[in-house]
């Protein structure tokens, strides 16, 4: 029997074809071009499955995806069931992480409800299928159970060794990282370009301080920021958490401790440096000779693009495992030394923009597992 079980002889549940347009595409408006990005793969390999077809990709091993209407027709043409999908769970539980499978189950269930079918996901068989799969990734990642035991509950084995299925978060980059890159910036500044060098330090120490996510750091505007006597004042218009628009506001001060890494002084820097040659975007490309690019100052550069600035000079200041450190990073560096200097939780929570204060406690690295330990408390 199947850990990950379903029922047999399941009735359908699907909603007639002939009450849908075979060309229905699914709507796509109100969800983030990430997101969406993520969804339309997800669904894709779900077709490829459903149909019986090889997953196809391209050179840069990306999934081929099925355009919309391929995608409707797909799953309006199948007689889906939940034991189809608890099927599904089984023959692709172990391709991927747990938090990858949990996503997938996210992408079926928007697309069921947007072709008005009845959200199978959340049938109690396949909850308690993603439960049991949920078990066996942590028994196997903790080495409990061997690939073969999973093969003999009904569940394709794993092909990937069990660290593979350990969660790992990136390297949050710490205060005293981030002193060692900038003092090595300015060892350097007679082999950087001028530029270059005002763009670096004002991004890595803004990133770090306004605990911004790499597209919101990547794109952000002239427009958003006000220069005030404390500061600097932020509004973001929209963001991952602020899809309706409302507006988040964030307030980054002037640096007394740690001058070297004054946000406020080193975006001045770079902005005075521009002059009148100033575009939309705060952050754009400069080129290899040091000069702002021709036509490049109204684009802003890419997340893909600051990630790597962020590594390289992590790389040339002797940064051991520079190439762990993701965009992630700046935000859990910030959150951590700013939790461990004692700010107030809700002002941490404020400054990253975290909807709760259980997703915030997720970015916090503990300087050991005796920091504010609650048996210092008790003995």
């Amino acid at each position: 029997m199947s850990l990950v079980s379903y029922k047999k002889n399941t009735p359908s549940m699907v909603v007639s074809q002939e009450k849908h347009s075979a060309k229905m595409l699914l709507r796509t408006e109100s969800l983030a071009s990430n997101t969406l990005r993520a969804y339309m793969s997800d669904l894709s390999m779900f077709c490829y499955w459903l149909c019986g077809e090889t997953v196809l990709k391209d050179q840069e091993n990306r999934v081929i995806q099925k355009d919309q209407n391929e995608i409707s027709d797909i799953i309006l043409g199948s007689n889906l069931s939940d034991a189809t999908i608890c099927k599904y769970l089984e023959d692709v539980g172990f391709q991927h992480k747990i938090n990858t499978i949990k996503r997938k189950l996210a992408s079926l269930s928007w697309a069921l409800g947007q072709l008005g079918i009845t959200d199978l996901t959340k049938s109690i068989s396949v909850k308690d299928s993603f439960k049991g799969l949920r078990k066996l990734h942590a028994q196997y990642a903790a080495n409990l159970v061997s690939a073969e035991e999973i093969a003999n509950k009904g569940v394709t084995p794993p092909a990937l060794d069990s660290d593979f299925y350990t969660k790992k978060s990136a390297p949050a980059l710490r205060i005293n990282t981030l002193l060692r890159v900038m003092a090595h910036i300015d060892d350097q500044a007679n082999k950087i370009p001028k530029a270059r060098l005002l763009r670096d330090k004002a991004l890595l120490s803004l990133w770090w301080a306004g605990a911004f996510r790499r597209s919101e750091i990547a794109s952000l505007q002239w427009s958003f920021i006000t220069f005030e006597p404390e500061g600097l004042k932020i509004t973001l218009p929209f963001s991952k958490t602020d899809q309706a628009g409302k507006g988040i506001t964030k307030g980054i001060a002037y640096a007394s401790k740690y001058p070297e890494l004054c946000a406020v002084s080193h975006l001045k820097n770079w902005l005075g440096f521009q002059s009148t040659n100033i575009g939309r975007y705060v952050f754009c490309r400069i080129s290899h000779k040091g000069t702002l690019v021709s036509g490049e100052i109204d684009n802003h550069l890419t997340t893909v693009a600051i990630v790597n600035i962020m590594r390289g000079h992590l790389q040339r200041a002797g940064i051991p495992k520079s190439e762990l450190y993701t965009g992630h990073s700046p935000r859990r560096g910030f959150v951590s030394d700013a939790y461990h200097a004692g700010a107030p939780t809700r002002s941490i929570q404020k400054q990253g923009g975290w909807r709760s204060e259980a997703m915030l406690n997720t970015y916090i690295e503990e300087e050991s597992v005796f920091d504010r330990n609650a048996t210092k408390s008790v003995f």
